[in-house]
C-alpha cells in the first residue's frame, strides 16, 4: 500500500493512499445518468472502480468463470424502474410515456462482471439499492405508496453470480458515494446467493378496491399483445413489466385498506368488505412499444386461500 504521499500543487495538496492489493486500479467519481438493462434507470453523484486483477466467481449452476469487475455507487439519486424510461428527462421535465415506479432519494450499489475468455461474451450484473419513497407513475387504475423502499437484482446471461460463495459470507461491499448524519461512507453488501427481482415493501391500490401490502419479484419483457374492444381484435406491440408475490393478507372492498399499517391486525373502522389471506397474485402492466400510442392496459389475477368478511356483524364466511 502506498499510504499518504503528498503531491504538491500550486494551492493544495493531494495524499495517494490507494490499496496495493487492488492491484491496478481506475477509480473515478462524479454525475451519472444510468441505465441498467432498459428497465431501471438512475441519475446522481456516483463513484465507480474497475480492478485490472480478475477474480474467480461461482454461478448459480455452480459453474466456475474468471471475470473482469466494474463497481458502481450512486447517492442521492431520483431513479425509475419500468417501461419507457427514464421518468426524468435530461432538463428535469417528466418524461408522459414512462410507466413503473419512480424511487425518490436512491442510494445504490451495481457491481458488473464480464467473462475474461474472449469466446465468452457472457456478462453478470447485480444491484441494491434503498429509496426514501416509490411512487407507481403511469397507469390512473393503480396506485402504490411505500416509504423505505428496496431493490435487489442478480441476474446475467447464463444464470446470475453467487456472491455468498464467491464473497464469503458478507458478499462484495461497494462505496455507494453516500455520507450518513455522521459523516461516514455508506456501503452496501451484494451478497446474493442465488437470482433475485424483487422490490419492497410496497402497498399497492388498484381501483381504490384492491388493497396490498407486499414484497414483489418484477420481470420485464417485449412482446404482442392480443387487444378487443368487444367487437374488433388486434395485436399490438408492447413493452410488459410483470409483478407476482405472495401477501399473507389483502382486502377487497370500500374505504380500505383495512389493515392500516401492514402489521396483519384489521384497524380500521370504516372499512367494508372482505379481509384475504394467503394470496397470489400476478399483476401486468403493457404499454405500445409506438410513443405515440397513448394505450396501456392493466391485468390483474389473484388466487385466495381464505376470506372473512370485514365491517359487518350480520355476514359470516
Amino acid at each position: 500500500m502506498v499510504t499518504g504521499l503528498p503531491i504538491g500543487l500550486p494551492e493544495d495538496t493531494i495524499s495517494l493512499d490507494f490499496d496495493g492489493s487492488d492491484g491496478e486500479l481506475l477509480h473515478a467519481s462524479g454525475a451519472v445518468r444510468l441505465d441498467v438493462s432498459g428497465s431501471f434507470y438512475a441519475g446522481g453523484t456516483f463513484t465507480t472502480r474497475k480492478r485490472s486483477e480478475y477474480e474467480l466467481v461461482t454461478l448459480t449452476s455452480g459453474e466456475q468463470v474468471l471475470v473482469s469487475i466494474e463497481q458502481l455507487g450512486v447517492a442521492g439519486s431520483e431513479a425509475f424502474m419500468g417501461m419507457n424510461g427514464p421518468y426524468e428527462n435530461e432538463d428535469g421535465s417528466i418524461n408522459g410515456s414512462a410507466v413503473g415506479i419512480a424511487l425518490h432519494d436512491v442510494d445504490l450499489a451495481l457491481v458488473r462482471m464480464s467473462a475474461v475468455d474472449a469466446a465468452d461474451t457472457r456478462s453478470w450484473f447485480a444491484l441494491k439499492a434503498t429509496a426514501e419513497q416509490g411512487d407507481l407513475v403511469g397507469i390512473e387504475s393503480l396506485e402504490l405508496f411505500s416509504e423505505g423502499v428496496s431493490v435487489e437484482i442478480n441476474s446475467g446471461d447464463d444464470g446470475a453470480v453467487n456472491f455468498a460463495t464467491s464473497f464469503g459470507p458478507g458478499g462484495m461491499v461497494i462505496d455507494t458515494g453516500a455520507v450518513d448524519a455522521s459523516g461516514l461512507t455508506v456501503e452496501m453488501s451484494i451478497d446474493f446467493s442465488g437470482e433475485a427481482r424483487t422490490l419492497g415493501p410496497v402497498r399497492f391500490s388498484i381501483y381504490e378496491i384492491i388493497y396490498l401490502n407486499c414484497f414483489v419479484t418484477f420481470e420485464k419483457r417485449s412482446g404482442p399483445l392480443t387487444v378487443t374492444d368487444g367487437v374488433t381484435t388486434a395485436a399490438v406491440s408492447v413493452d410488459q413489466l410483470l409483478l407476482g408475490a405472495h401477501v399473507d393478507s389483502a382486502f377487497a372492498g370500500v374505504n380500505g385498506p383495512a389493515d392500516t399499517d401492514g402489521d396483519g391486525i384489521v384497524d380500521n373502522p370504516s372499512a367494508l368488505g372482505l379481509q384475504l389471506t394467503d394470496v397470489e397474485f400476478g399483476l401486468g402492466l403493457f404499454k405500445p412499444q409506438d410513443t405515440a400510442d397513448t394505450r396501456s392496459w392493466t391485468s390483474l389475477k389473484a388466487e385466495v386461500g381464505s376470506a372473512e368478511s370485514v365491517g359487518t356483524d350480520d355476514l359470516t364466511m
